[in-house]
Protein backbone atom coordinates (compact mmCIF):
# COMPACT_ATOMS: atom_id res chain seq x y z
CA UNK A 1 0.00 0.00 0.00
CA UNK A 2 2.58 2.45 0.83
CA UNK A 3 4.26 1.43 -2.32
CA UNK A 4 1.00 1.87 -4.10
CA UNK A 5 0.50 5.24 -2.59
CA UNK A 6 4.07 6.20 -3.57
CA UNK A 7 3.42 4.97 -7.01
CA UNK A 8 0.13 6.81 -7.05
CA UNK A 9 1.81 9.96 -5.93
CA UNK A 10 4.51 9.47 -8.47
CA UNK A 11 1.83 8.76 -11.06
CA UNK A 12 0.00 11.87 -10.02
CA UNK A 13 3.32 13.80 -10.21
CA UNK A 14 4.02 12.30 -13.63
CA UNK A 15 0.43 13.13 -14.71
CA UNK A 16 0.89 16.63 -13.34
CA UNK A 17 4.23 16.92 -15.13
CA UNK A 18 2.70 15.46 -18.28
CA UNK A 19 -0.17 17.93 -18.09
CA UNK A 20 2.29 20.77 -17.57
CA UNK A 21 4.43 19.51 -20.42
CA UNK A 22 1.38 19.28 -22.68
CA UNK A 23 0.41 22.83 -21.71
CA UNK A 24 3.99 23.95 -22.29
CA UNK A 25 4.02 21.99 -25.58
CA UNK A 26 0.73 23.67 -26.66
CA UNK A 27 2.06 27.03 -25.55
CA UNK A 28 5.35 26.44 -27.42
CA UNK A 29 3.43 25.17 -30.44
CA UNK A 30 1.34 28.38 -30.45
CA UNK A 31 4.48 30.45 -30.04
CA UNK A 32 6.11 28.47 -32.87
CA UNK A 33 3.10 29.19 -35.11
CA UNK A 34 3.29 32.88 -34.19
CA UNK A 35 7.03 32.92 -34.87
CA UNK A 36 6.44 31.12 -38.21
CA UNK A 37 3.73 33.67 -39.09
CA UNK A 38 6.02 36.55 -38.10
CA UNK A 39 8.81 34.91 -40.14
CA UNK A 40 6.53 34.53 -43.16
CA UNK A 41 5.30 38.14 -42.83
CA UNK A 42 8.85 39.41 -42.44
CA UNK A 43 9.97 37.22 -45.35
CA UNK A 44 7.18 38.65 -47.52
CA UNK A 45 8.04 42.16 -46.36
CA UNK A 46 11.73 41.46 -47.03
CA UNK A 47 10.85 40.25 -50.56
CA UNK A 48 8.67 43.32 -51.06
CA UNK A 49 11.43 45.61 -49.80
CA UNK A 50 13.95 43.76 -51.97
CA UNK A 51 11.65 44.23 -55.00
CA UNK A 52 11.21 47.90 -54.19
CA UNK A 53 14.98 48.19 -53.75
CA UNK A 54 15.55 46.61 -57.16
CA UNK A 55 12.94 48.93 -58.71
CA UNK A 56 14.51 51.96 -57.06
CA UNK A 57 17.97 50.82 -58.17
CA UNK A 58 16.63 50.41 -61.72
CA UNK A 59 15.02 53.87 -61.54
CA UNK A 60 18.27 55.26 -60.15
CA UNK A 61 20.23 53.72 -63.01
CA UNK A 62 17.69 55.16 -65.46
CA UNK A 63 17.92 58.56 -63.81
CA UNK A 64 21.72 58.44 -63.95
CA UNK A 65 21.52 57.64 -67.68
CA UNK A 66 19.03 60.48 -68.21
CA UNK A 67 21.24 62.81 -66.17
CA UNK A 68 24.26 61.89 -68.27
CA UNK A 69 22.25 62.42 -71.47
CA UNK A 70 21.00 65.77 -70.19
CA UNK A 71 24.51 66.75 -69.20
CA UNK A 72 25.74 65.82 -72.67
CA UNK A 73 22.82 67.72 -74.26
CA UNK A 74 23.64 70.73 -72.08
CA UNK A 75 27.24 70.67 -73.28
CA UNK A 76 26.07 70.36 -76.89
CA UNK A 77 23.69 73.29 -76.42
CA UNK A 78 26.47 75.31 -74.84
CA UNK A 79 28.70 74.63 -77.85
CA UNK A 80 25.84 75.47 -80.22
CA UNK A 81 25.15 78.71 -78.33
CA UNK A 82 28.80 79.68 -78.52
CA UNK A 83 28.85 78.89 -82.24
CA UNK A 84 25.63 80.85 -82.78
CA UNK A 85 27.07 83.78 -80.84
CA UNK A 86 30.18 83.74 -83.03
CA UNK A 87 28.00 83.64 -86.16
CA UNK A 88 25.89 86.48 -84.78
CA UNK A 89 28.99 88.58 -84.23
CA UNK A 90 30.15 87.84 -87.78
CA UNK A 91 26.74 88.80 -89.21
CA UNK A 92 26.68 91.96 -87.12
CA UNK A 93 30.09 92.99 -88.45
CA UNK A 94 29.00 92.14 -91.98
CA UNK A 95 25.81 94.17 -91.51
CA UNK A 96 27.75 97.09 -90.16
CA UNK A 97 30.13 96.98 -93.14
CA UNK A 98 27.93 95.89 -96.06
CA UNK A 99 24.43 96.54 -94.77
CA UNK A 100 24.75 100.26 -94.25
CA UNK A 101 26.08 100.78 -97.79
CA UNK A 102 23.27 98.59 -99.12
CA UNK A 103 20.71 100.62 -97.14
CA UNK A 104 21.96 103.80 -98.77
CA UNK A 105 21.67 102.16 -102.22
CA UNK A 106 18.17 100.99 -101.36
CA UNK A 107 17.19 104.48 -100.21
CA UNK A 108 18.36 105.88 -103.59
CA UNK A 109 16.39 103.19 -105.42
CA UNK A 110 13.39 103.95 -103.24
CA UNK A 111 13.53 107.66 -104.11
CA UNK A 112 13.81 106.83 -107.84
CA UNK A 113 10.88 104.44 -107.58
CA UNK A 114 8.81 107.05 -105.73
CA UNK A 115 9.54 109.58 -108.49
CA UNK A 116 8.61 107.02 -111.13
CA UNK A 117 5.46 106.14 -109.20
CA UNK A 118 4.43 109.80 -109.11
CA UNK A 119 5.06 110.03 -112.86
CA UNK A 120 3.02 106.88 -113.48
CA UNK A 121 0.21 108.20 -111.28
CA UNK A 122 0.15 111.38 -113.37
CA UNK A 123 0.02 109.30 -116.56
CA UNK A 124 -2.82 107.21 -115.12
CA UNK A 125 -4.66 110.41 -114.20
CA UNK A 126 -4.23 111.71 -117.78
CA UNK A 127 -5.44 108.39 -119.20
CA UNK A 128 -8.44 108.46 -116.87
CA UNK A 129 -9.30 111.99 -118.09
CA UNK A 130 -9.03 110.86 -121.72
CA UNK A 131 -11.09 107.78 -120.92
CA UNK A 132 -13.84 109.97 -119.42
CA UNK A 133 -13.82 112.14 -122.56
CA UNK A 134 -14.00 109.01 -124.74
CA UNK A 135 -16.86 107.69 -122.61
CA UNK A 136 -18.73 111.01 -123.14
CA UNK A 137 -18.04 110.85 -126.89
CA UNK A 138 -19.16 107.23 -126.96
CA UNK A 139 -22.39 108.15 -125.18
CA UNK A 140 -23.02 110.99 -127.68
CA UNK A 141 -22.28 108.72 -130.66
CA UNK A 142 -24.54 106.05 -129.17
CA UNK A 143 -27.28 108.66 -128.84
CA UNK A 144 -26.76 109.63 -132.48
CA UNK A 145 -26.81 105.99 -133.54
CA UNK A 146 -30.02 105.42 -131.59
CA UNK A 147 -31.56 108.55 -133.17
CA UNK A 148 -30.47 107.52 -136.69
CA UNK A 149 -31.67 103.98 -136.06
CA UNK A 150 -35.09 105.32 -135.04
CA UNK A 151 -35.24 107.53 -138.17
CA UNK A 152 -34.11 104.59 -140.33
CA UNK A 153 -36.87 102.43 -138.90
CA UNK A 154 -39.41 105.19 -139.65
CA UNK A 155 -37.98 105.60 -143.19
CA UNK A 156 -38.21 101.83 -143.74
CA UNK A 157 -41.84 101.93 -142.63
CA UNK A 158 -42.54 104.86 -144.97
CA UNK A 159 -40.62 103.10 -147.76
CA UNK A 160 -42.61 99.93 -147.21
CA UNK A 161 -45.84 101.93 -147.31
CA UNK A 162 -44.69 103.65 -150.54
CA UNK A 163 -43.81 100.30 -152.09
CA UNK A 164 -47.31 99.10 -151.33
CA UNK A 165 -48.78 102.27 -152.84
CA UNK A 166 -46.60 101.88 -155.97
CA UNK A 167 -47.72 98.30 -156.35
CA UNK A 168 -51.31 99.43 -155.99
CA UNK A 169 -50.72 102.21 -158.56
CA UNK A 170 -49.09 99.73 -160.89
CA UNK A 171 -52.11 97.47 -160.55
CA UNK A 172 -54.45 100.38 -161.21
CA UNK A 173 -52.40 101.47 -164.24
CA UNK A 174 -52.38 97.96 -165.59
CA UNK A 175 -56.10 97.77 -165.16
CA UNK A 176 -56.55 101.06 -167.09
CA UNK A 177 -54.34 99.77 -169.81
CA UNK A 178 -56.21 96.58 -170.13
Amino acid sequence: ESENSDLMRQLEGVDSNLSMLQKARTHLKNELEQVKKIYEDESKERQSILGRFRNLKHEHDGMVAVYEEELSAKENLKRQCEKAEEETNLWRLKYEQDGIARIEDLENVKMKLQARLAECQGTVHNFNSKLMQLEKSKAQIQESIDDISTRLDQANIVNSQMDKKIKNFDKVVLEWKS
